[in-house]
Order: structure tokens, then C-alpha cells, then sequence
């Protein structure tokens, strides 16, 4: 449950206290700020390196794991993987709204997204195996269109 800072100049490895269960699969975003998931506790967490400053997000779906994540820079979206709600999460980091992108398919197990630089079309494949357990038993890649960003409130 820690994270590790490694100075790419002197080697020095410095330790970084994670206040939750399970970080996994972190990325940067396009100001510096480092996105994670925290496996057990099911909750999106943001780090803020500079100020060393923890922030958390609720997931938006029920009994859910998130097993990874990635940061479409361009567009200021953080995308996870829903793997226990058959859902990709989109997080819009400057309104902090969230939206839920239902699978085709049921038990279909996510372990890692890309996004498209050009148009932020997400792309993500189940990762059962068997695959027999997913419905369909096929193992499928998806490309999913986000839908236009969602306006600040007030």
C-alpha cells in the first residue's frame, strides 16, 4: 500500500504512504497529478505530487473493483475499468461527473484501457480465460465513443 517516487537523475528511491487498500495501474494526467485505483476499497484517487495531498472518488456503481485506469489527457478524462459491474467509468476531471458506459456482454472482465489520441474513442478487451466464461464466449476488443463532455454545474 505504498507508492514509490524514483528520481530518474540520482536513482534515490523515496517511499510515498497510499492511505487506501490496493493501488494499482496509476497514470498522470496532463497537469502532474497522478491518478490511481484503489483495488480494495473501490475508489478513484487522485495525488497531488507537489502538495503531497490525497484525494478520493466514489465509484458511480455498486460492488465494484476497479483494476486499472488511464487518463486521456487531451480531453481531461480518467477512464476505469469497471471489472465487477460489467461498465467503463469515465471520471471528467474538471466538473468531477462521472458517466457509465455499459459492456455488450455480462461477466465481461476488464483489465486495462487505451485511448485513441484523435478522438478519445476508448478501447478496452475482456480478459476472462477461459473465455467461456464470459457471455458469448468470445474474446472481444471494444471501441467505445464517449459521449460529449458533461457542462459544469451551476
Amino acid at each position: 500500500n505504498d507508492l514509490a517516487h524514483i528520481d530518474a537523475t540520482s536513482g534515490e528511491v523515496t517511499m510515498v504512504d497510499f492511505p487506501y487498500n490496493g493501488p494499482r495501474r496509476l497514470r498522470i494526467d496532463a497537469d502532474g497529478m497522478l491518478w490511481i485505483v484503489a483495488f480494495q476499497d473501490s475508489l478513484l484517487v487522485k495525488y497531488n505530487p507537489k502538495t503531497q495531498v490525497y484525494s478520493h472518488y466514489e465509484l458511480p456503481v455498486v460492488n465494484e473493483v476497479p483494476y486499472a485506469l488511464n487518463v486521456d489527457k487531451a480531453r481531461g478524462v480518467v477512464w476505469v475499468n469497471g471489472n465487477q459491474s460489467d461498465t467503463i467509468l469515465s471520471f471528467d476531471i474538471a466538473t468531477e461527473q462521472w458517466r457509465v458506459y455499459p459492456m455488450p456482454r455480462q461477466r465481461f472482465f476488464t483489465r486495462d484501457i487505451e485511448v485513441a489520441e484523435e478522438d478519445g474513442a476508448v478501447y478496452t478487451t475482456n480478459s476472462h480465460f477461459p473465455t467461456w466464461q464470459s457471455e458469448g464466449g468470445v474474446p472481444t476488443l471494444l471501441r467505445i465513443k464517449p459521449l460529449p463532455a458533461v457542462a459544469p454545474p451551476g
